[in-house]
């Protein structure tokens, strides 16, 4: 396999690389690029799978290496610690590799080509049946996040190994609920590997919190600015060795789903819903939650037209904190006969307010089923979490 680069270097660097690339079979210069300007456009456009760059290039720095990992390259960046102290130990901590010298760059980047296609050739003889649920729903916070938390933990104690995914880039509240330590985001290492090529379903747990014997956790950003270290080029490959991982992964979204970055940028620009979208376009099934009161059922019923125009996939609507007292005596019925009459949906899981359940669980970062087992709202999510593996199956087996 034939890996391509785009070069940033100058002068005897530059010679070195061209001699050296031109002296193996795997590795192929796309374009030597004259500045900063021209690295970015390149990466933008995808012509280079790898970016070779020399710590000397114009004035290179930290937040340029980022954006072009966020591109989708892969960054190896020549420097000598003693040189540029500051800069190597950044890029290490950013995820890029770093190499002394122009032998050992070419060295990293041929046993990259490499291992990319063994582990291409593997992941074709080894693929997991493994199910993909995203769970979503508009703003107003309706649940999405305790939602996303029953479900995985529902198919935890069906024994199915379940791998619980934080990917709301306008702040994930996973591990705070489930009682976690958050200070290691786990998504974001595995994206950094996945930018190298070098995510695997082995470091994908590695990097999750187990939480049960069947259930482990891929703890969220920690702060909202963040969201640049999400890539959908990398987030593809994170679901991908999700598959492999585990029997099912659940996927707690944010709510946008807006594009405008298509619209005010000519070359590919870093998307701040590209975690919710790049899920939503991988999953089998998508679980869509709404609020039964006055503002939640109309934003539910424009959210899941919004949602049928970005995914085409099947979904399972579940309807939360159903009570008269804001949804009008009769309130399951009438919801019911809301959603069917504006969003065409025969079905949906009417999930009773048991506000004591739920704030006891969130109090000791624990499940419904832990402390709350005879809830009439965890009969109604166990419900919809069968009709979720139902129609998932019948999906994956199409």
């Amino acid at each position: 396999m034939s890996a391509t680069i785009l070069l940033a270097a100058r002068d005897d660097t530059e010679r070195a690389v061209l001699e050296g690339v031109n002296a193996t079979r795997d590795l192929k210069v796309m374009r030597r690029c004259a500045d900063l300007t021209d690295l970015m456009a390149g990466a933008a456009a995808g012509v280079g799978q790898l970016a070779i760059i020399d710590a000397d290039f114009v004035a290179l720095d930290i937040d340029m290496l980022m954006r072009v990992m966020v591109e989708g390259c892969v960054v190896i960046m020549i420097g000598d610690a003693y040189s540029h102290p500051e800069l190597v130990a950044a890029a290490r901590d950013a995820g890029t590799l770093v190499a002394q010298d122009v032998p050992e760059a070419l060295s990293l980047a041929s046993q990259w080509a490499n291992r990319s296609e063994s582990e291409q050739l593997a992941s074709s003889a080894e693929d997991r049946a493994g199910r993909v649920i995203a769970v979503w729903g508009p703003a107003g916070a309706p649940g999405r996040t305790t939602l996303a938390i029953e479900i995985a933990a529902s198919l935890a104690r069906r024994n199915h190994k379940t791998l619980l995914i934080d990917a709301d880039s306008y702040g994930g509240m996973v591990a705070p609920a489930m009682g976690l330590l958050d200070e290691t985001p786990g998504i974001i290492a595995a994206s950094r590997l996945a930018a190298q090529g070098r995510l695997t379903p082995a470091s994908l747990v590695e990097n999750s919190l187990l939480v049960h014997e069947t259930l482990r956790v891929l703890v969220g950003i920690p702060r909202a600015e963040r969201w640049i270290e999400l890539p959908a080029t990398a987030l593809d490959q994170v679901w991908k060795q999700a598959r492999r991982s585990s029997d099912y992964t659940v996927i707690d979204c944010g709510f946008n789903l807006e594009r405008d970055e298509e619209l005010m940028f000519d070359s590919r620009a870093p998307q701040r819903n590209a975690a919710t979208l790049s899920a939503l376009e991988n999953a089998d099934t998508v679980a869509v939650v709404g609020s039964a009161d006055p503002l939640g059922i109309p934003r539910f019923v424009k959210g899941v037209d919004e949602l049928k125009e970005t995914v085409n996939k099947p979904i399972i609507p579940f309807i939360t904190r159903v009570r008269d007292s804001v949804a009008g005596k009769g309130a399951r019925a009438s919801v019911r006969e809301v959603l069917a009459r504006f969003a065409g949906l025969n079905e949906a899981m009417i999930i009773p307010d048991d506000r004591d359940g739920f704030d006891a669980a969130l109090l000791n970062g624990k499940t419904l089923a832990d402390v709350a087992p005879q809830s009439p709202a965890l009969k109604e999510i166990e419900r919809g979490v069968e009709g979720l593996r139902r129609k998932t199956a019948a999906v994956t087996q199409q």
